[in-house]
């Protein structure tokens, strides 16, 4: 027998799409939620994941799939204004971050979390106008290369 899925999704601004992923999860046996989460305000973070733990007594898997994208940020490096440059670090950087933050301990709890963090190629390949997605996802990957020395070494 599957085991029953239980999903709690976040969502910034399209509670119309995220009703529709609750309903999809709901259809197929599974328990679900949408909250709303702001990757630049860190105590909604908390709060967001705070609330999926408790929603559904734990937390074994965390995927981070938020991206602020098309970002506002977009257009050639020299155009970009620094504080909008600003904003897409900390919500697809820094905001990443503070979820893995707040949801570690949790995973940890479950004696068997996991950690999927999302990225693009365009890391890799680049494109025209994505200077800041391409680095704020750059910085994703180095922080999932990280992350996975940290969680050997509280294995151990």
């Amino acid at each position: 027998m599957r085991p029953r899925v239980r999903v709690t999704l976040t969502y910034v601004s399209d509670e119309e799409a995220a009703s529709s992923i609750v309903k999809e999860v709901e259809s197929g046996g599974g328990s679900a939620a949408a909250v709303p989460m702001d990757l630049t305000d860190h105590s909604f973070i908390e709060r967001a994941v705070s609330e999926a733990a408790s929603r559904h007594g734990g937390l074994d898997v965390l995927v981070a799939n938020a991206v602020r994208w098309p970002t506002d940020a977009a257009g050639p490096l020299a155009e970009s204004d620094p504080v909008v440059w600003q904003t897409a670090l900390r919500a697809n950087l820094e905001g990443t971050a503070a979820t893995v933050r707040a949801a570690w301990p949790l995973l940890a709890q479950s004696g068997h979390g996991r950690i999927v963090l999302i990225s693009t190629g365009v890391t890799r390949q680049g494109r025209a106008g994505a200077t800041a997605y391409a680095a704020t996802k750059a910085g994703v990957e180095g922080l999932m290369a990280a992350l996975k020395w940290e969680g050997r070494s509280q294995a151990s």
